[in-house]
């Protein structure tokens, strides 16, 4: 080869314009499908879900093979959000900032999650997914409160931490939080203080070795 000749370039990658347009299409169907969902807090239709998308009905049924497989993707994609907008919390501060800080977060990430969450419990039973996503928040939101009381946890015995962990979880849950929002109808604020005080509550009992009396 001389050595003025242009060095050989590798081939370029193909792009297949098929899977550019499949993947263009399921991003319009779940910006769609997650419009509804914000808006109604229900499960949408998929005629309703096609005319939001801007495509055919066939064509969500391509992308997706029922509504439980799309609704999954559309609890994905705010659940990834999310996350995003989140920050680590750690165990610096009064337990009171810790507290305020977890409560504001919590807080925020619940009222964005609750009308995909209410839409999610039309679906009875729950599709697995669902269930298996359900259940690695929780774990998430331990290994959380874990780390951001650790010192009020380390004096505790194995037993009393994990009893502990569990209640925290309970108080600082989603379940907990609907039920201030939804059936007890607070407002915003008054829910996020109620919940940093139950979460105060749970610490003091448990550090104090304070017990409930079962006759």
């Amino acid at each position: 080869m001389s050595i003025h000749a242009a060095p050989e370039m590798p081939d370029a990658p193909r792009i297949d314009g098929r899977n550019l347009r499949a993947e263009s299409t399921r991003r319009k169907i779940i910006v769609g499908a997650r419009a509804l969902v914000e808006e109604q807090a229900r499960l949408p239709k998929v005629a309703d879900v096609a005319r939001r998308s801007d495509v055919s009905v066939r064509s969500v049924f391509q992308h997706y093979q029922d509504v439980e497989t799309l609704f999954v993707a559309v609890v994905d994609a705010i659940s990834d959000d999310l996350k995003s907008a989140q920050h680590d919390i750690d165990d610096s501060g009064s337990l009171e900032e810790r507290v305020q800080r977890l409560t504001e977060q919590q807080s925020q990430f619940y009222e964005r999650l609750m009308p995909a969450v209410l839409a999610g419990r039309q679906l009875n039973p729950p599709p697995p997914a669902l269930v298996e996503r359900s259940e690695g928040r929780r774990a998430a939101l331990g290994r959380q409160l874990e780390t951001i009381f650790h010192a009020e946890l380390a004096s505790l015995t194995s037993a009393a931490r994990a009893e502990t962990v569990e209640q925290l979880q309970a108080v600082a849950g989603w379940d907990c939080w609907i039920g201030l929002r939804r059936r007890q109808g607070m407002e915003l604020d008054r829910a996020t203080t109620t919940m940093g005080r139950l979460i105060l509550a749970v610490l003091w009992s448990a550090t104090n070795n304070v017990g409930l009396m079962v006759s």
